[in-house]
């Protein structure tokens, strides 16, 4: 039997994916939240610097998920109340991928400080 809880956001987290075509919620978020941290830490690796500012658009330097689930539930159900997900295909999951990279864009610049 798996567990099932819901999230305000139409989203239920299940304790294990239905089929194995499919992975849960809490799978896809921590592969992407991966995919983010290591995103970061490659940036970090391959750009030469001796001083790494940070900027936020909102101050936060974490995924915020609640937000990305509620954007992205709204998406595939197609109106504002979201649809109840507790697992999701590999399309799903893309989309998730699209809508956390949109909502958390990475980017970065370089420049040259005079002595």
């Amino acid at each position: 039997m798996a567990f099932v809880s819901g999230s305000a956001y139409g989203i239920f987290f299940a304790a294990n994916a239905p089929s194995a075509d499919a992975i849960t919620v809490q799978q896809a978020v921590e592969t992407l939240t991966e995919e983010y941290r290591d995103r970061l830490e490659e940036i970090s690796a391959t750009v030469q610097h001796d001083r790494q500012d940070i900027t936020a658009n909102d101050d936060v330097y974490y995924i915020r998920w609640q937000d990305v689930l509620a954007v992205f539930s709204l998406y595939i159900s197609g109106d504002e109340q979201g649809t109840p997900v507790a697992a999701l295909t590999e399309n799903q999951v893309d989309k998730l991928r699209e809508t956390m990279w949109a909502m958390n864009a990475v980017d970065y610049s370089t420049r040259r400080r005079l002595p």
